[in-house]
């Protein structure tokens, strides 16, 4: 019975120490871990129904753990391809922009409900900047397969 404590309060320390590893390597989770509790901290100022708290506290996590996901792969890529390599670049892109559509979706989550109760803007404020981003990541990525690099040559 014993070991079975001391194993799950190993995983528990095993698990903080890298929390904190990423913590103290990773500028931007530090920025998402203060940014989520300051809006989360927010939250407890606002009459919020359960439902919209469920909204904000999911929507601050998932922008941490995706970011700490980001964290991993460049983690796991730079050990295995210390050097450059253009698959390892489209692999990291691909994780950081998993990253920011998480963030723009938590941003708005954060404008449909805090701007309700902030600002007393209509729920439609957010649902058109997420529609706002779409639209332009969608432009953006066909600007770049119009305009991709056509010099590399295929073996």
């Amino acid at each position: 019975m014993k070991s079975w404590f001391v194993k799950l309060g190993r995983s528990f320390f095993n698990a903080l120490t890298g929390i904190t590893q990423a913590l103290k390597k990773q500028q931007n989770l530090r920025i998402d871990f203060f940014v989520g509790g300051l809006v989360l901290f927010l939250t407890f100022f606002l009459p919020l129904s359960t439902f919209e708290i469920l909204w904000v506290v999911f929507s601050v996590f998932l922008v941490i753990v995706f970011e700490m996901l980001n964290s991993l792969v460049e983690s796991l890529l730079d050990l295995f391809y210390p050097f450059f390599h253009e698959e390892v670049k489209k692999a990291k892109d691909l994780a950081a922009g998993i990253v920011l559509v998480t963030a723009v979706f938590a941003v708005s989550v954060g404008l449909i409900i805090f701007g309700k109760h902030l600002f007393h803007l209509p729920d439609l404020i957010g649902l058109f900047a997420f529609f706002l981003f779409i639209v332009t990541l969608l432009l953006l990525i066909g600007k770049g397969m119009t305009h991709g690099d056509h010099s590399r040559t295929h073996l």
